[in-house]
C-alpha cells in the first residue's frame, strides 16, 4: 500500500535537495522518512489515518532514495558505463525487494511476539536507521554536487 504520489513527490523534490544539500542529506534524509514511517504503522497499525500517513512517509522516503541512488551513481562511473551502473543499480534494488518480502512473509508467520506486523515494521525501522550511518559517510564528488 504504497501512495505512488508521494513517491513521485520525494522523485521529483531529489533534485533540487541534490543540488542544494548535496546528495548525501537526501540519502539520509529518505531513510529518515522510511524509519519514521515503519515506527508510525508500527505503534499506530489500526487507525486508517495514521496509516495513510505514515505509508505516505515510508513512500515520500522510497521516491527520495530511488532518485538519489542514481545521482549518487552517475559520478562515480565514466559516461561510457552509465548505462551498464544504471542497469546494476536497477538490479540490485530488485533483488533487495525480492529478498525482503519472502524474510518479511517469515518474520510475521514466524509469529516472533503477538503483532508480527508490528515487528516487521520495527525490523524496517532499525534497517533504516543502521542504513543512515553508511549513508553519511558516502563520498560526495564534485559532479554529484552539481548534480
Amino acid at each position: 500500500m504504497y501512495f505512488g504520489g508521494s513517491i513521485a513527490l520525494g522523485d521529483r523534490l531529489t533534485p533540487a535537495l541534490s543540488v542544494r544539500y548535496r546528495p548525501r542529506l537526501p540519502a539520509v534524509m529518505a531513510l529518515a522518512l522510511m524509519a519514521a514511517g515503519a515506527v508510525g504503522l508500527a505503534i499506530w497499525p489500526s487507525s486508517v489515518v495514521a496509516i495513510v500517513a505514515f505509508f505516505s512517509l515510508v513512500g515520500s522516503g522510497n521516491g527520495v532514495g530511488f532518485a538519489v541512488c542514481a545521482l549518487l551513481v552517475a559520478p562515480l562511473v565514466p559516461p561510457s558505463e552509465m548505462s551498464a551502473a544504471s542497469g546494476v543499480n536497477s538490479v540490485i534494488r530488485t533483488v533487495g525487494s525480492a529478498v525482503g518480502a519472502p524474510v518479511t512473509t517469515a518474520v510475521m508467520a514466524i509469529g516472533i511476539s503477538g503483532d508480527s506486523f508490528a515487528v516487521a515494521f520495527v525490523m524496517g525501522a532499525v534497517i533504516s536507521v543502521t542504513a543512515c550511518l553508511p549513508a553519511i559517510a558516502l563520498p560526495v564528488t564534485r559532479a554529484a554536487q552539481m548534480a
